[in-house]
């Protein structure tokens, strides 16, 4: 009469359940470990619900029905096993505009401005790709069982690359085959991610022509950042 015959549910949250139907002037009296609760709903004919809250695993519930007018118990219904599952603890933190979770597995749905950044579902965000910029950061994660935690609110301050100092950066040719020629104007870092936002080349710059040899790189969508006292340039590049 009750369903369902194990109740999952979230650590801290509250469980729930129905019943397949009920009888008029019935009480039904939830039970926590042959224990009756205050929690009771009066038969109506039709299915009633129930709301139990602070259960551990390895409770059991079940249903005690009373006459409403004798006082006198008439049955004790199915019983309901109680399984906990644990609730996770998502941190998030940021370095040169990725954002990384400090879980690998599961789902992941990130925020910007309490907005969710549609298609960045990867335990990493890195904001060149997603085509955000300076605003607040979280993330809504859900473990294997189905349960969910926000992470920490991370509020990221994007400093942009001085004009004048991106105006005499050359990145050529693009598309590439092999290798691709980076002319700055001082010492940069420069970063290459893939789609997924995975470092896949890193290499220090001097000022002036430098040659960089990405060979083994398969064809694709690049994104390659260059990165100057905490100030970012970033330009989209293909291998083909």
């Amino acid at each position: 009469m009750i369903n369902p015959d194990t109740l999952l549910i979230c650590e801290g949250e509250i469980g729930s359940f129905v019943t397949s139907g009920s009888q008029v002037g019935i009480k039904y009296y939830v039970m926590v470990n042959g224990v009756p609760t205050s929690t009771f709903r009066v038969g109506t004919g039709q299915p009633l619900s129930f709301s139990v809250s602070n259960l551990e695993t390895g409770d059991i519930i079940s249903l005690l029905a009373v006459d409403t007018i004798t006082g006198c118990e008439v049955e004790l219904l199915d019983d309901i096993d109680v399984l906990v599952n644990p609730k996770p603890e998502v941190v998030i933190t940021e370095n040169s505009g990725i954002f990384t979770a400090d879980s690998t597995t599961g789902t992941f749905v990130w925020y910007y401005n309490g907005n969710v950044i549609t298609g960045q579902n990867q335990p990493s965000l890195d904001i060149s790709q997603a085509g955000t910029s300076s605003g607040t950061y979280y993330l809504v994660y859900t473990n294997a069982f189905g349960c969910k935690d926000t992470s920490n609110t991370i509020t990221l301050i994007v400093s942009e690359l001085d004009q004048e100092i991106a105006d005499l950066i050359e990145v050529y040719p693009n598309p590439f085959h092999e290798q691709i020629y980076v002319v700055v104007p001082t010492e940069f870092l420069l970063r290459l991610r893939n789609l997924l936002g995975q470092t896949v080349h890193e290499q220090s710059l001097d000022a002036g022509k430098n040659q960089v040899t990405i060979s083994a790189l398969p064809q694709g969508v690049y994104f390659l950042e260059l990165i100057y006292k905490e100030q970012k340039w970033v330009k989209k590049i293909v291998k083909e």
